[in-house]
């Protein structure tokens, strides 16, 4: 099976964790302004290290991990795809050693383009870092998401996988490399 995938992390997306965020909240909060999260600046001298900068960078406010591609089947057409995990630090105080603190939360973001279905079929997930739920190691590529998770390989190959609702029925499709 042939994919082609490319793969984005961008720093510092604010706005659009921020509208992300604003979905979990609950209507009284919505409107307010979110509490001052402080981070570390970009340094230009900081020199790149590679696998360990591609994995998760905490002491930043947000990253994410974006793959797009198509899944190649025999005798079929083709099926775009789409994943994206988010990271984004909280303002909670990370002195705080309560294993329930939202240090970090993460979120998640899939879709497939079935041509015979005529619309995408998408999927999202979101929750705080913690208890084997979710996490964003800072090694390499490493994230989890409940059921979902998105891994480098040591290889340099991209490993996702992805099931939710509707898309269960690609389920056989659904570890994409």
């Amino acid at each position: 099976m042939r994919i082609l995938l490319s793969i984005r992390r961008v720093i510092r997306l604010r706005q659009i964790l921020g509208w992300c965020l604003s979905l979990c909240l609950p209507p009284s909060m919505a409107g307010s302004a979110p509490p001052a999260v402080t981070t570390s600046g970009t340094s230009p001298v900081a020199a790149i290290s590679f696998p360990r900068d591609y994995g998760a960078h905490p002491e930043f406010q947000t990253e994410w991990w974006y793959l797009t591609g198509w899944l190649e089947r025999p005798k079929q057409q083709s099926i775009g795809f789409q994943i994206t995990f988010f990271r984004s630090k909280t303002a909670h105080d990370p002195a705080n050693p309560s294993q329930f603190a939202p240090g970090q939360i993460i979120i998640a973001h899939a879709a497939l383009s079935e041509p015979q279905i005529g619309h995408l079929l998408v999927g999202q997930k979101r929750a705080r870092a913690g208890f084997d739920i979710a996490f964003a190691k800072t090694a390499d590529t490493d994230l989890k998401l409940d059921d979902w998770t998105l891994q480098r390989r040591p290889d340099g190959q991209y490993v996702a996988r992805v099931i939710c609702g509707r898309m269960a029925r690609y389920a056989d499709w659904a570890t994409w490399k």
